[in-house]
């Protein structure tokens, strides 16, 4: 969510928020950490990445760089103990670049924290296009019903459930648009949907669930041992369709 197409994405992942009170909340964020890090930095290609990225640093000087920068790319950057508040910078100002922000929610079980968690992203989070919900399977069955209630209460596009939000787009027969109602003058992550080949009227959002551990490991995460062949086996599919060019694409896909 963080690291694929180097942040430039507009579901890429930019707020992490986490329970206060979670016994593993430090080891978690570690384990982020390290994640990150272990990702070579990618290409900065897209205009005015190095000035979104130096107006943030500006604003959080305890950013932590996980890696060097240069003039063509900047590193994997976590922004530690941002304040859950509206009208946070990190909160109302989209990163587009190898930026993570990472907040805490007074929250010290499931419960309270969905409630905390519904709360912030509506309120304090300035867009409407996309969240995740990362949670273990015994805990979604445990409290199956506020998770519903909380998902019916986000007010966004697409939420995923243990998965990117960029599977749904990918979908295409899910809905791909802002949470419906902002005005011209506040418009927001925009209005109207694209995509919704079962052509709903009126749609709020779409859901997309997931198991917590995918396996194969899918192509879209960083760590994808054979992404780069399947790139090159699709685009040769996708230029030329034909049965014989299938299973190339299928034996990089699953060989991740």
């Amino acid at each position: 969510m963080v690291a694929n197409n180097a942040s430039f994405n507009c579901n890429a992942a930019k707020v992490l928020a986490v329970a206060e009170r979670w016994p593993q909340r430090a080891v978690f964020l570690e384990k982020v950490a390290q994640a990150l890090a272990a990702i070579p930095p990618r290409e900065a290609y897209y205009p005015g990445t190095q000035a979104r990225y130096a107006r943030f640093l500006e604003h959080y000087p305890q950013a932590v760089a996980l890696g060097p920068r240069s003039n063509s790319a900047t590193p994997w950057t976590l922004i530690p103990e941002v304040p859950a508040t509206p009208g946070e910078f990190a909160l109302t100002n989209e990163a587009f670049c190898s930026i993570l922000a990472q907040t805490r929610l007074p929250a010290s079980d499931l419960a309270s924290f969905l409630e905390a968690m519904v709360e912030f992203a509506n309120e304090a989070c300035w867009g409407t296009l996309s969240c995740v919900i990362l949670i273990h399977p015994k805990t979604q069955r445990t409290y199956a019903e506020k998770l519903d209630s909380a998902i019916e209460r986000l007010r966004y596009g697409s939420i995923g459930i243990n998965v990117w939000t960029g599977v749904s787009y990918g979908m295409a027969s899910p809905t791909w648009g802002a949470f419906p109602g902002h005005p011209l003058e506040d418009i927001r992550s925009g209005r109207g949907v694209v995509h919704n080949t079962f052509m709903f009227d009126h749609p709020e959002r779409s859901v997309v669930y997931a198991p917590f551990r995918i396996r194969p490991t899918p192509a879209w995460l960083a760590d994808h041992r054979t992404a780069h062949r399947l790139g090159e086996t699709l685009t040769r599919f996708e230029a030329k369709p034909g049965p014989l060019r299938l299973p190339a694409v299928l034996s990089a896909a699953l060989r991740g």
